[in-house]
């Protein structure tokens, strides 16, 4: 089955809008196991949908009222829930990386497994959405995000939380029995005491001499010293600035708000990496490795990442956004393919060579940005602050 276009798609709104208020000529919307890809929902009233096993990645629904819809097994990836009505919706077995539920009320809402089908979402986005009764039950939530979100009486159970940020959330009753918790942060959480007393982290172990076995590994081309590998780890807050740390390994690592500025990190390797908030200002980081990593919020003013990879080649997606600080950084010969950058400063950037194929740019600062060869075939540069530089 092909790709549902947006002008295939707006007569079954318009009937299934009938069947909400229940007249006559109606049908109720059936997109189960349908393909779906970027098209518009907002403010839709998708009350009683069926969307099971839909294949529904970069849609938006933001504003949409999707009240005891069923969304079992769908591909979400990407997409837009913002200030959504998903009261009593079923998200069983669903795959949500990268989702945006900003301020949405999922309030009763089921993502319990389903047999086989493990619900997961890296990095999605529930800041300020109310979970109030919500089951997550089961699900693999790795660095997901919750600040200030209500989660009263939510559902841990059996759930797997890694990296996952709790700042600001109202944790009162909710149920983490039998759950994994391992690196999370909780700044400013309330009714988490029960949850912190839980939490497993992986200890940062003797990280000087970590550091220091580093150096000789690199001195010794490999002979002596060992490669500093911090997988796993929970760095928050870590202090790493000016050091030595080419070719050190950081994947899955919670690095919430550290600071690697003015760093040597070229050939690092920070896949699935959770760097909210961190700042590698100013580092060397050539040929970084960053699959799947979040870096939101963080600072890579001035720093040197050309060659980063985000994707192995192209994939034509990507599941975290990196609404970072990009100011003046060179990302000369960057695989970036599918990222979203939206709202990102890259403001004089160096982009030149670049794969941003499918990238998003939506609301980004690339004024004095250098583009120049630069693949953007797909790229979405809706609201960027652009100019004749950038252009060029």
């Amino acid at each position: 089955m092909g790709l549902l276009s947006q002008s295939e798609l707006e007569p079954l709104l318009a009937l299934h809008e009938r069947f909400v208020k229940r007249l006559r000529h109606s049908r109720r919307l059936d997109l189960m196991m349908a393909r779906v890809r970027g098209l518009d929902f907002a403010g839709r009233r998708l009350n009683k949908a069926r969307l099971c096993g839909a294949f529904l990645r970069s849609c938006v629904f933001d504003g949409a009222k999707l009240r005891q819809a069923s969304l079992r097994g769908c591909d979400l990836a990407q997409s837009s829930f913002a200030k959504a009505d998903m009261a009593y919706a079923s998200f069983g077995g669903a795959f949500f990386d990268g989702v945006d539920f900003t301020q949405a009320d999922l309030s009763h809402t089921d993502f319990t497994d389903q047999g086989h089908l493990r619900a997961a979402g890296a990095f999605a986005r529930f800041h300020g959405a109310k979970l109030l009764k919500a089951s997550l039950a089961g699900c693999d939530l790795h660095g997901v995000s919750f600040f200030g979100a209500d989660l009263r009486s939510c559902s841990f159970a059996g759930a797997r939380l890694h990296a996952v940020m709790f700042n600001g959330a109202l944790l009162k009753d909710a149920c983490f029995e039998g759950a994994q918790v391992t690196a999370c942060v909780f700044d400013g959480a309330r009714g988490a005491e029960p949850v912190q007393a839980l939490q497993a982290n992986v200890p940062c172990e003797k990280v000087e001499e970590k550091v220091t076995a580093h150096k000789q590994w690199l001195a010794s081309g490999g002979q002596a010293g060992a490669q500093a590998d911090f997988s796993d780890e929970d760095l928050t807050r870590f202090y790493a600035s000016s050091f030595d740390l080419n070719a050190a390994r950081f994947m899955r690592a919670l690095l919430y708000q550290a600071s690697f500025a003015r760093a040597q990190l070229n050939l690092a390797d920070f896949s699935e990496c959770n760097g909210w908030g961190a700042s590698l200002a100013g580092a060397k980081a050539q040929g970084m490795r960053a699959y799947r990593a979040n870096f939101e919020n963080a600072d890579f003013s001035g720093a040197d990442c050309s060659c980063l990879t985000l994707v192995p080649g192209w994939s034509g997606a990507s599941c975290v956004r990196w609404a970072a600080d990009f100011s003046l950084a060179n990302l000369r010969y960057a695989n970036l393919s599918g990222a979203d950058f939206s709202g990102a400063k890259l403001k004089g950037a160096l982009l030149a060579q670049a794969d941003l194929r499918g990238c998003s740019f939506v609301g980004a600062d690339l004024r004095l940005a250098d583009l120049t060869g630069a693949r953007c075939e797909g790229a979405c540069f809706e609201g960027a602050l652009l100019d004749a530089s950038a252009a060029a």
